[in-house]
């Protein structure tokens, strides 16, 4: 299961605030057998949530939908972004 917080109704609470709801709701059902992850695009990786801090926890499901291709650059700089956001290939 990933967490998907991107509401800019939100942001008023501020990056701190914003990982802490995202890592309480995954600790919360983790006792109940369920995996989670956090949902998000780079921007919101970024600015809005403590991506790193995330990342050394829980997969990251980075999150992309505009018309440019944007995983191009991902996977020409895979490295960057796995060091930044423990991004590893998919799995099942």
């Amino acid at each position: 299961m990933f967490y998907d917080i991107e509401y800019s109704g939100l942001l008023y609470l501020g990056k701190e605030v914003l990982t802490e709801i995202a890592g309480t709701f995954c600790e919360a059902i983790i006792p109940n057998d369920y995996h989670c992850g956090i949902y998000a695009n780079i921007y919101w990786l970024n600015n809005f949530l403590d991506g790193k801090k995330l990342s050394d926890k829980y997969p990251i499901w980075l999150a992309h939908w505009t018309g440019g291709n944007y995983y191009s650059t991902v996977l020409d700089n895979f490295d960057k972004y796995k060091s930044s956001y423990g991004l590893s290939p998919y799995k099942y």
